[in-house]
């Protein structure tokens, strides 16, 4: 699954400002939810941990928080409920968030497909939804 020269039409930022109103049940649960998703290829980068302390912190989760966050073991997917928020945008950007951070590179896995499928569903959108986003937001076709 590949990007063929396609300019995402929503910036992270746009995504992330449907969450602002999360409590912090559900911004350790967006953290989390990104953090499995950046896992998900097999390797977590820098990069990758950077832009989620950078979101935790715009979020106004403190350092600490942050870290709190974090698993300090190996986890399954199947340990992970978000706790998802009941307004359709904030679910929406939730969504959105994920897409943009598994096709950031233009590439998108069967494994990183996977855990958006778990996520999205979790959110109460449907596979197709998931499915046409990935097209709109990435250009990729699943």
């Amino acid at each position: 699954m590949e990007a063929q020269g396609h300019t995402p039409s929503t910036s992270y930022q746009d995504a992330l400002s449907g969450l602002a109103d999360l409590t912090l049940k559900q911004k350790k649960s967006y953290i989390l939810s990104m953090f499995a998703l950046a896992c998900a290829d097999g390797e977590l980068t820098e990069e990758e941990l950077g832009l989620l302390a950078v979101v935790a912190s715009r979020m106004q989760l403190s350092e600490r928080e942050f870290e709190a966050i974090m698993p300090t073991h190996d986890f399954s997917l199947m340990d992970i409920q978000i706790d998802a928020p009941e307004d359709p945008e904030a679910r929406t950007g939730w969504l959105k968030s994920m897409i943009m951070m598994v096709a950031a590179d233009g590439v998108l896995t069967q494994d990183e497909y996977d855990v958006c499928l778990y996520f999205c569903a979790q959110l109460g959108f449907s596979d197709e939804l998931l499915d046409a986003m990935i097209t709109h937001i990435a250009g990729i076709e699943t």
